[in-house]
Formats: structure tokens, sequence, C-alpha cells
């Protein structure tokens, strides 16, 4: 009547209406002033004057015309349990006190079960009937329904309709079975899920929820992301994970008081989009930046995703933080990530004296695949002879040359799996899953056993032996050359030497934990400054258990020792 929802509580009081009261159209509804002495009327002061008109108007209100005469015959429906009923039979009275020829029929169901049992799912014999009787209708023929033969309806007393056949409860009952096994089997995968999750002994207690929450979540999120790929939505089930992912970070409640000693907004740099984190008070002095790549294999995660993390190490170390939205795989497969990433910390180092950083003093950070990133970015600013501070490599991939190193084999979970690790890989060099098989076998990287890339990891042609190589055809030239090029594989690079102080982060249930333990040796070796923090946890808890829900004493840990390290700047 409206278009807006104001003059609901006056319609549910009846006060839209209180002056209609006594007169014809209230005789027209059968109840006079039934039950109105005991309501306050209200004045009609405010009521719409469309709300009035329309009232008696039989463009809106049938039952209130002035006269039903003349009407041609009419077939009338109603439902035992639904608010609507008493209209219909009011109506039919209106139509036989008018001589009109009406066929009443009254089924024991629902309001709108025509629209909800049309489904084969909900199919009820009622519903059956009813088309049945519409179609004879329509057809001139008499309805065959004999469950609905009605008396005269009385407009003191509306009837007991107890003879009709009762089908509700066989239709309902039937809902809810349907739904209960549904409901049942889903949380029955989820239990499983759960339950089945192996967890590393030694783990600390406090850390197993967090492990078994996150690691059942995943598996949901992959198997839903994988399933609507199958049937077509999305354009493949990495980037439908990615999308929950994104969806499921936009529910987190927002950050609480850390935002009131920061500055936050969304900027570009050098067209690539980043999130600022710049304290309020820092004085009249330029301050460190930090420069943070997000993990998440590069194909998942995003600014928003680790907005929890990178907001809380912003505001402990109270410094000015710049997280890069670079672009992900498969849609962007390397070395664009690599790129992106470059290109901010090269423009910042030019020019982050605006945002009140001191350029002498910017670190590149990351986790996962973000700490490629950062080592990777390090190695090529250290070969243009630009100055770093600083980089931090949270529990890093470092290398795909081989997949069988001790702590790949040992420490595989629902987080981050062997399968999974060379997944993204795949994906990173290939922009396809294709390559999953020959990484996993090592066949991809056979050319390179008992070379000097060998030993940067320390296993010569440990345990190929007795492995069966397969030629190398069919592997892609960018993953050949990717298994050498530090832009991918920081690892590999020919040399370390010159490279900035470094914190590197491990796991003791981690795949990756190798992979920061190789790297220390070479940056050791290479004379370079190097504090290596290992913890007892699993990958990727910074992530994890920067929630108050899964917060650990590991967690607040690592937090305080990654704040020390940047002040030590």
């Amino acid at each position: 009547m409206t278009g807006s929802a104001d003059t609901v509580s006056s319609f549910l009081a009846n006060n839209h209406s209180r002056h209609l009261r006594n007169t014809k159209y209230s005789s027209y509804i059968g109840v006079g002033e039934k039950g109105q002495q005991n309501q306050q009327k209200k004045p009609l002061r405010g009521i719409p004057v469309i709300v009035l008109d329309s009232l008696v108007d039989y463009r809106a209100s049938p039952l209130m015309a002035n006269s039903l005469k003349g009407l041609p015959k009419t077939l009338i429906i109603t439902c035992e349990f639904d608010i609507l009923k008493d209209d219909g039979l009011l109506y039919r009275a209106r139509l036989l006190d008018a001589g009109v020829k009406v066929t009443h029929l009254n089924y024991m169901s629902y309001h709108a079960f025509l629209a909800i049992q049309a489904s084969p799912y909900f199919v009820a014999e009622e519903f059956n009937q009813a088309l049945r009787d519409i179609v004879d209708f329509v057809k001139g023929v008499k309805p065959s329904s004999q469950s609905c033969d009605l008396a005269l309806y009385s407009k003191k007393k509306l009837l007991n309709w107890g003879t009709c056949q009762n089908s509700f409860q066989k239709i309902m009952a039937n809902f809810f079975l349907i739904f209960s096994l549904t409901v049942g089997i889903f949380f029955g995968i989820i239990v499983a899920w759960y339950n089945s999750q192996e967890i590393p002994k030694g783990l600390p207690d406090d850390q197993l929820m967090g492990l078994r929450v996150f690691g059942t979540g995943m598996d949901i999120l992959r198997f839903l992301a994988s399933t609507a790929s199958d049937i077509g939505i999305g354009e493949s089930a990495m980037e439908n994970t990615n999308l929950g992912l994104q969806w499921l970070s936009s529910m987190l409640p927002e950050s609480d008081e850390s935002e009131n000693l920061l500055e936050i907004w969304n900027d570009k740099i050098a067209n690539i989009p980043v999130r600022f984190y710049k304290p309020k008070i820092h004085g009249s002095k330029r301050t460190t930046g930090v420069v943070y790549f997000h993990g998440g294999g590069f194909t998942l995660g995003s600014v928003d995703q680790h907005h929890p993390f990178t907001l809380l190490l912003a505001k402990e170390a109270n410094v000015v933080l710049v997280s890069v939205e670079y672009r992900l795989a498969p849609k962007h497969t390397f070395p664009t990530q690599f790129h992106d990433c470059y290109v901010v910390v090269n423009t910042l180092l030019a020019t982050g004296e605006k945002y009140d950083i001191d350029t002498n003093r910017i670190i590149v950070a990351g986790d996962s695949a973000g700490g490629n990133l950062a080592a990777a970015v390090a190695l090529k600013l250290r070969d243009e002879d630009k100055h770093l501070a600083a980089e931090i490599l949270i529990y890093p991939t470092l290398q795909f040359m081989d997949f069988s190193l001790p702590s790949f084999e040992n420490h595989d979970s629902r987080l981050l799996s062997l399968e999974q690790l060379a997944e993204y890989w795949s994906y990173y060099m290939t922009g396809t899953p294709n390559m999953v098989s020959s990484f996993l076998a090592n066949n991809h990287s056979r050319h390179l056993h008992n070379t000097k890339y060998s030993s940067y990891i320390g296993v010569g042609d440990r345990g190929q032996q007795n492995k069966k190589k397969k030629p190398l055809d069919g592997i892609p030239e960018v993953v050949l050359n990717g298994l050498v090029d530090y832009r991918a594989s920081p690892l590999m690079a020919n040399s370390l030497k010159g490279l900035p102080k470094t914190l590197i982060i491990t796991c003791e249930f981690d795949i990756l934990k190798d992979d920061g333990l190789l790297y220390r040796a070479r940056l050791l070796d290479a004379g370079v400054k190097v504090t290596h923090l290992n913890y007892m946890s699993y990958h990727p808890f910074l992530a994890v258990q920067v929630s108050p829900y899964f917060v650990t004493e590991e967690f607040n840990q690592a937090l305080r020792d990654i704040v020390d390290f940047v002040k030590g700047e």
C-alpha cells in the first residue's frame, strides 16, 4: 500500500480500520464489533489516505465490494492450516448470498502447498488431489474430491473440517525425515573428517583445537569448491576455494581497539593494490616499514584474509606495514606474483618518505608462499645494489626440486599436505594441476641430480637410485627453468652473499621445515646474519592462532619474537 513497513504496527492493532466498525463493511467479515471493545482506539491521524481508501476499494479488497452479484462461477481453495482460510470462507459466503455458483474445496495442508509440493521431493496426495480438482473445474467436470464436501459456512461459527483426510502430518513427516537425514549425514561427514585427522605426536594440547577445526574447515571448503567446479560453477576448484575463504573472512567480526591506534587504508603502489597500516602516533621521525606478502600457496589468500595478523603485527611493532594484494594463480602464473611484490618494494625504496617510512629501514616479510616471495625480492634487490634492512621468512617454501625431504615425508597435515604443496606449485608454474604426479615422484628434476643444485638441498642423489627415472619429455620449459630461477626457488640461488639480516621461522610439525633449515645453512655459509626460531606448532599456526578462539602461548611467543626482531632495526 505504502512502499514501506511503517504501517505494520497499525495493521496488527487494527487501528487503521477502526472507523469502519459497525458499518456494512464489518458485516462482510461477520464480526461486527467483535473483540474491539477491549482494544485501545487510537486516532486515525497518520494513516495514509491510500490505506484508508483501499480498505473499501475492491481492487485491493475484493471482499469489501458493495455487491458480488453477476460474478462467474467460482472455485475457492482453502487450507486448514492457513491464516488466510477465513478470507476464502467469508468470500464464499458472500458469493452464495449473491447467487453465484461456488465450488469450495478445503485441503488438509498449509499456505502455498501447491507451490511447495510441486517439487517431486515434496509431492503429496493432497497436492495431487488439488491438481485434479482444479483441472476438473477448468474442464467443466465436477471435482472428484470427496473429502472436501463442506457444509454451508456460518458467519457466527467456523466449521471444523475434522473429516478431511489428514495428509499434512505425512507431508511434514517426510520433510523432516529428509531434512534430518541430510543434516545427519552432513554432520556425520564433518565429525568423520574432524576425528580422522592425524595429530602430530608432541603437539601441545592447546593447539589441538585450532588444528582440528581449521583442518576440517579446509576439507569441507575444498570439497564444496571442487563440487561446484565439477558442475560448472566458477572457473576452477582453486579459485572457488579462495572465494570461499574470502567470504568467510568477511564474516569475521571487526577488529577491536587495534584499529583505533592505526590509520588503515587501501591504496595502490605502481598499480598494485595494497593496504597500509600506519601508527596514528609515532612522533615526527620516520619509522620502520614492513612490506608483507601473505601466504596461500601462490593461489589462495588475500590482504583481507590476513588482515587480523597484519593488523596485530603493525600495532605491536609500531611500524608502517604495507600488505600487498599480489595476483594469484591459476589465473596468473609465475613470475607475476614475484613481479607484483618486487615492484611494490622497489617503489617504496624510492618513495617511502611520503608514507613516513624510513627507506633505510624497510623490511620484507611473508609467510609460506609469501616467505618465498620475500626471499626472492630480497635477492633481486641485492643484485641491484639496493638496501633492505632485513627479511622475515615465516615457514617459507623455497624450492620445488625435491619433494622427498624428511619433513615433507613426516609432517603431512590437513592444512598443508604433500599433495597440496605439489598442487600449489603446479598451479603457480603452469596454471594447471598437471604437474602434481611428476612433482611427487621427483621426475621433473631428475636431470639436476648430482649437480650443484642437489648439493643446495644437501641430498646429492639420496634415494634416487631406487626411483624410476622417467624421461624429461613433457616437462614444461617454465618448470625446468623455474627449478633453478631464484625468483621461484630462492634456495637455488647461485649465491646468498650480501643479503640483509634474516629471521627464519619454522615449525616442528610442518612439511616446509626443511626448506627453512636448508636456507638457514646456506645463509650462514654466505656470512649472512641469521636468527632462526623453531616453534612446536604446525603450518600455518600464525594465521590460525591469531583468532582469539585458538590463540596459544606459542603464537604469543612468536609474535613477541617477530616484534623484537623488527624493533631491533
